[in-house]
């Protein structure tokens, strides 16, 4: 039986989700992981960079497989700040052979861009803070970098898109990449991100309940600032003797120093009390205990 000359069959898109060596098999050249910019920014995002790991590795591996390329797609995704430069400029340089690339910026400084906002995504989230005030800025800190690393990685998406449909034309059949399926790693990785974010804001809003109204009565917080005020002055009283007779003492009269000696014992264990006296005050009154 004779077939129509425009009954052509469809050509299986890079990185197939069925079979994702089809395309080295049945097409020739350099292609990318082909994937909805908006799913990778939110994938991203959401996981708090940490789906970014799996993202260069599929493109690592994507651009192997079309080529042949010997590489070992793993480590460069682990090691992605050594290598994320060498896969955007490979992406947008392929993107740009074919004159109407949707990339604008440079690649140098977008390059940068990302590894400095995953380096001070992932220190930012390592900060301790002091108060609730320091709490909201380290969220915004944390929050920002993560969604600039996001926003740079579904414009480099978009990017290896274009260069994906313009070298495998309109018979490509791309749709796959787009219907919200998901592959298992992109549900594995970002749902560890998920799960450690939804842990840090927890313990973040546990911290900042307890810190938020006063734990004691009113007469548990009265009788807490009177020891609290009794120790401080019994300390600061020793303290400044203690310091009077450290100068004038006669150090080869065995007798005043071991006097000495003692009572510096006495003052330090009435400045540990006294330390204890502020953290409980602290406790009870609802401040933040460090």
């Amino acid at each position: 039986m004779k077939t129509s000359d425009n009954n052509v069959s469809k050509v299986p898109g890079p990185d197939n989700q069925h079979n994702s060596q089809h395309v080295i098999k049945d097409v020739e050249g350099l292609f990318f992981f082909h994937r909805s910019p908006t799913t990778v920014f939110w994938l991203s995002f959401l996981s708090l960079n940490l789906y970014n790991v799996y993202w260069v590795y599929r493109h690592w591996r994507t651009v192997r497989d079309s080529t042949g390329e010997k590489m070992r797609p793993f480590a460069r995704s682990i090691f992605q700040i050594f290598y994320i430069h060498a896969l955007i400029s490979k992406i947008v340089t392929a993107s740009r052979n074919h004159g109407n690339s949707p990339w604008a910026g440079n690649v140098e400084w977008v390059s940068a861009a990302y590894i400095l906002s995953l380096f001070l995504g992932n220190f930012a989230a390592k900060v301790t803070t002091k108060s609730q005030g320091e709490e909201i800025v380290y969220w915004m800190f944390v929050l920002g970098f993560t969604a600039m690393t996001a926003f740079i990685t579904r414009a480099v998406q978009k990017t290896a898109n274009y260069h994906n449909e313009q070298a495998l034309g309109p018979n490509c059949d791309f749709r796959g990449s787009y219907l919200g399926k998901l592959y298992a790693g992109e549900v594995i990785v970002p749902t560890i991100g998920v799960i450690i974010f939804v842990f840090a804001v927890g313990v973040s809003l546990v911290s900042y309940s307890q810190n938020l109204y006063p734990q004691g009565s009113e007469a548990e917080i009265s009788s807490a600032k009177v020891t609290m005020d009794g120790l401080t002055a019994q300390y600061d009283t020793c303290s400044r003797d203690l310091t009077a007779r450290g100068e004038t003492i006669d150090t080869t009269d065995g007798s005043a120093v071991d006097t000495y000696n003692s009572d510096l014992q006495t003052c330090e264990e009435v400045r540990l009390r006294q330390n204890q006296a502020v953290d409980e005050y602290n406790r009870l009154a609802g401040f933040k205990v460090e």
